[in-house]
C-alpha cells in the first residue's frame, strides 16, 4: 500500500483496519491479547512477550514514549521481552528523514528484544517471540 501524498485521516483509518483485520487476529491465534481496548499493545503470558504495534516511526516523540513504556511494562511484567512492530513496510517511508531518524533512535533503546518493519515479517516476528529471541527486521 502506498501512503505517499494521501490524506492523513485516510492513512490513520487504513492503519486501524490493518491492525484490526490482520495484526490482531494473527497474534490472538498465537496467544496474545490486547492490554486494553484502546491501545495497540499486546501481551502473551505464555511466551512472556510484550508487543507494541504502530504503523511507522513517524513521530519524533516515539523514542521517548517507547523508552518509558518498555521500562513501565518490563517492571510490571518481570521477565517479559518487548518488541515493536511497524506495520508499514520501510520502503513506503524510507525517503522521509524524520522517520529514519526516529527509527534509529528506537533501535538504540535499551530493553527491546526486537523491532520489525512491515507485515511481510510477521511470521519471523511470531517465531522469534516463541523462542524469546532477538528479532530486528528493518
Amino acid at each position: 500500500m502506498n501512503y505517499a501524498n494521501r490524506n492523513p485521516r485516510e492513512d490513520a483509518q487504513k492503519s486501524i483496519e490493518i491492525f484490526q483485520k490482520i495484526v490482531l487476529p494473527t497474534f490472538e491465534k498465537e496467544g496474545f491479547y490486547r492490554y486494553n481496548k484502546r491501545s495497540n499493545i499486546m501481551i502473551n503470558d505464555g511466551t512472556k512477550t510484550i508487543l507494541f504495534v504502530t504503523s511507522a516511526p513517524s513521530q519524533t516523540k516515539q523514542p521517548k514514549y517507547y523508552k518509558s513504556k518498555v521500562k513501565e511494562f518490563k517492571s510490571k511484567y518481570e521477565g517479559y521481552s518487548a518488541y515493536i512492530l511497524f506495520t508499514r513496510n520501510k520502503d513506503e517511508w524510507s525517503d522521509k528523514p524524520t522517520y529514519i531518524n526516529t527509527l534509529r533512535k528506537i533501535l538504540g533503546l535499551n530493553g527491546l528484544k526486537g523491532v520489525v518493519c512491515g507485515l511481510d515479517n510477521l511470521v519471523t516476528l511470531i517465531s522469534q517471540t516463541k523462542t524469546n529471541s532477538f528479532c530486528f527486521q528493518v
